[in-house]
């Protein structure tokens, strides 16, 4: 179908929308090597050429977000999905529209992207731009417990 991954305006990592037929976002997937610090970072936050080094926030490396976005699925998915974490499945796929550090490779040279798939939540915006007083107070409650448990 000739469907590009879309690269998210928002983020530090590589986050890439994934479209339908019809053009419209289906999924996210966020390769474990486009992470803040991991090695194929799109955004110019590159760490060393390794994985699972020093990454942006203290005690999470490089390459472990996604790890622990499946790992707060299950935790959700166990507790009758109390917080609501959309569906979150490791996979592994391959495009010319992910980004590697070397262009120079040749796409059927290039390793496939491994990590994390999610389905969409219809949204306003990125909750970063959002004035706290836009969230009810359950939500918030809900996610402060969630996180608190992370």
């Amino acid at each position: 179908m000739g469907l590009k991954p879309r690269l998210a305006i928002d983020g530090t990592g590589g986050t890439y929308f994934l479209l339908d037929p019809f053009k419209l976002r289906t999924a996210v997937f966020k390769p474990h090597d486009e992470e803040p610090m991991a090695p194929n970072n799109p955004r110019d936050n590159v760490g060393g050429p390794e994985l699972f080094a020093a990454g942006m926030r203290p005690g999470v490396l490089a390459g472990e977000g996604a790890i622990r976005e499946r790992a707060a699925y299950l935790i959700d998915e166990s507790d009758n999905h109390f917080v609501g974490v959309p569906m979150t499945l490791f996979v592994e796929m391959r495009h010319d529209g992910f980004h590697y550090a070397d262009p120079t490779t040749l796409d059927a040279d290039r390793p496939p992207k491994t990590r994390i798939i999610a389905r969409i939540v219809d949204s306003d915006d990125c909750a970063a731009n959002l004035s706290p007083s836009t969230f009810d107070t359950l939500s918030v409650q809900k996610i402060a417990a969630f996180v608190f448990v992370d």
